[in-house]
């Protein structure tokens, strides 16, 4: 997989562009063109941001790039991350899923309300989140020394593995309507 950055002309001290992921369209871009790195090719890397807590992107080891970001700090390469405005950037590139009309800023993730279905579902994964914990506990007291056949470890420790597994899944899921429900 490789990524590619198609810039427009700077507006100001806007730089607006378009993210190509294996030459397909993924999204907007918004840099500061003053920070903007040169042109080039630079490995991407995936590392935890302490700014952001999360994993991102990463452009790594931008040489040549002899410009400081504005707020001062010394980089040794370029986070990529969704940003709404110029002032967002720090010297880094965000995406976006649209610029407005002046260019002036990419919009990401605007505000928007869970649909029915997905209410309903954050509805039923609330019932079955405690279910699942439930029966997980219960599987853990079988294995820890209640079952003695090896047959019923056995079938108890297939089932621990598939009970954790729905818990993931449905904790991600539950985690990711909550973040847009609010």
């Amino acid at each position: 997989m490789y990524i590619r950055l198609i810039r427009n002309e700077p507006q100001g001290n806007v730089l607006t562009g378009r993210l190509l992921i294996d030459d397909a369209f993924a999204c907007d871009t918004l840099e500061h063109w003053q920070y903007a790195i040169p042109a080039g090719f630079y490995r991407v890397r995936l590392t935890y941001s302490p700014r952001f807590q999360e994993i991102l992107p990463i452009l790594d080891h931008v040489y040549g790039f002899a410009r400081e970001p504005h707020d001062g700090t010394k980089r040794t390469g370029i986070r990529i991350h969704a940003g709404n405005t110029i002032e967002h950037t720090r010297g880094c590139i965000l995406l976006g899923d649209r610029q407005e009309a002046k260019g002036t800023k990419t919009k990401t993730e605007q505000k928007r309300r869970l649909s029915f279905k997905e209410k309903r579902e954050l509805e039923d994964l609330e019932k079955l989140l405690p279910k699942l914990e439930t029966e997980k506990a219960q599987l853990e007291t079988l294995l820890s020394g209640g079952a003695t056949n090896a047959d019923d470890i056995a079938k108890a420790s297939k089932r621990y593995q598939e009970v954790q597994d729905a818990l993931d899944e449905a904790e991600l899921r539950w985690l990711e309507l909550s973040e847009v429900e609010g």
